[in-house]
């Protein structure tokens, strides 16, 4: 006969499932992303058309590549000033390359500026003192935010570069024959750094330390990671809700 403890966590077990499989709901990491179609009912039915809508499509639809994304445009909103803003992940009832924005009109002053904002992904580019281009965020593997303390013990945030096995090969390259002279780091015309090579760096990691908050160093890791993502974004709809 079976134990009576066993036979209930059956039943409960059913029960769970049942209740997921009806709802169709997915949640991220802080337990708050519902299904897409429970959120589009919502915002169809908001009578005085407070928000933009919009649909974005990737050309893949690797989970990874969803979270990564999705992650990335939520930070580029709030880096904004958009906190009212919402990214979500697709639903079950919904395509799985595709995610949703939703926006309060009362944010933004252009909603295509915005559009641009958070789709057009930023250049990582390394120059010498004469300007040549030495090697661009194509060669970035992935970038990590970190703190790290000074020699006084003080704690500074920086952006860990990771290189693939080409970018190691160009950087280590380019800081052999920059010994004693500044490469010059920029994300599309802004200067970031200009570190002194003291030694060739063969490891095929670089550091990029500043005057940084830890907000702002997220930020930075999240601009050269959504620039290295294997994947083009598409405005597939823009609406009024």
């Amino acid at each position: 006969m079976m134990d009576e403890g066993v036979l209930v966590l059956r039943r409960l077990f059913s029960i769970c499932f049942i209740l997921f499989a009806f709802t169709g709901c997915i949640v991220d990491e802080n337990n708050n992303y519902g299904d897409y179609d429970e959120y589009y009912e919502h915002y169809e039915h908001t009578p005085d058309f407070s928000h933009y809508f919009i649909v974005l499509e990737l050309d893949t639809s690797a989970a990874q590549n969803i979270h990564a994304a999705t992650t990335h445009i939520a930070d580029r909103l709030v880096a904004m000033g958009l906190t009212e803003a919402e990214a979500r992940r697709p639903g079950r009832l919904t395509p799985n390359n595709q995610i949703r924005i939703i926006v309060p009109k009362g944010d933004i002053p252009d909603i295509e500026y915005i559009i641009d904002h958070i789709t057009s992904p930023r250049l990582l580019i390394f120059r010498d003192e004469t300007g040549n281009v030495l090697l661009t965020g194509t060669e970035v593997s992935h970038a990590t935010a970190t703190i790290v303390p000074d020699f006084a013990g003080v704690s500074h945030a920086q952006v860990n570069l990771y290189f693939t096995s080409e970018g190691t090969e160009l950087f280590a390259d380019a800081t052999r024959t920059n010994i004693g002279r500044p490469i010059f780091i920029y994300m599309d015309d802004e200067l970031l750094s200009s570190p002194i090579v003291n030694v060739p760096i063969t490891d095929g990691i670089a550091v990029i330390s500043g005057n940084f908050t830890h907000e702002s160093a997220h930020r930075l890791a999240s601009d050269i990671n959504f620039g290295a993502l294997p994947f083009n974004l598409a405005v597939v709809l823009v609406e009024s809700r």
